[in-house]
């Protein structure tokens, strides 16, 4: 997948059991990615969007009301 630069930074990480979604955002331009994780190894990589710079992220949690579905 290649290596991530220095200026993102890791905004949280929600578990769903064997794998995880890590949520990482660029420190210059408020860009968002997301990364599968599973077996320590990241799966997937998806581009989110961005949102200004003034924003922070508050928090990350299940919301569809399935137990251990991976959502963020």
């Amino acid at each position: 997948m290649g290596a991530v630069g220095l200026d993102w930074r890791v905004s949280g990480i929600n578990n769903h059991g064997t794998q995880s979604d890590m949520v990482l955002r660029n420190d210059n331009n408020g860009a968002l990615e997301l990364y599968d994780i599973s077996n320590n190894q990241i799966t997937g990589a998806f581009a989110l969007g961005a949102v200004g710079l003034n924003w922070q992220v508050a928090g990350f949690g299940n919301f569809s009301g399935v137990p251990a579905k991976a959502t963020c």
